[in-house]
């Protein structure tokens, strides 16, 4: 509200550079940037210092600070880990009432079965769909 009110009082007294040979509209221009970049400085001010005043403990509930335990946790680490060395889904897991084990194909034959389809080929090289175009503008445009 002082800004707004600070900004009237300029328009009002830019009036009188009239009589001092300077453009009025230029003068108002120049002083009113200064104001503003004034008023910004005191918001960042004041923003600070407002923020090393607060309390954090009286402005986060209780009970986020309170530290939560876990009992009885139990995780499928071991079930992962069989996956990620490829030691494969063992009877006892697919009788598990787990949702989140799922038995897919593994990286390594999807690269190959990939491989045996396409052969690897260079991006100038024809593409071996059979269009007869280069490689990098048939089959390789979104790779």
């Amino acid at each position: 509200m002082e800004h707004i009110d600070e900004m009237s009082h300029l328009r009002e007294t830019v009036a009188f550079s009239g009589y001092a040979q300077k453009d009025p509209l230029i003068e108002y221009k120049s002083q009113a940037f200064e104001m503003f970049n004034e008023l910004i400085d005191t918001v960042r001010s004041n923003t600070v210092n407002t923020l090393f005043k607060i309390d954090v403990r009286k402005a986060v509930p209780h009970q986020m600070l309170a530290k939560s335990t876990v009992q009885n946790m139990q995780t499928n680490e071991d079930q992962v880990q069989a996956q990620l060395t490829g030691g494969g889904i063992t009877h006892s897991t697919l009788n598990s009432n787990n949702p989140v084990i799922i038995k897919a194909n593994s990286p390594k034959s999807v690269i190959q079965n990939q491989k045996s389809v396409f052969p690897k080929v260079g991006r100038n090289d024809p593409c071996p769909c059979g269009s007869g175009k280069k490689y990098k503008k048939c089959h390789g445009l979104n790779s």
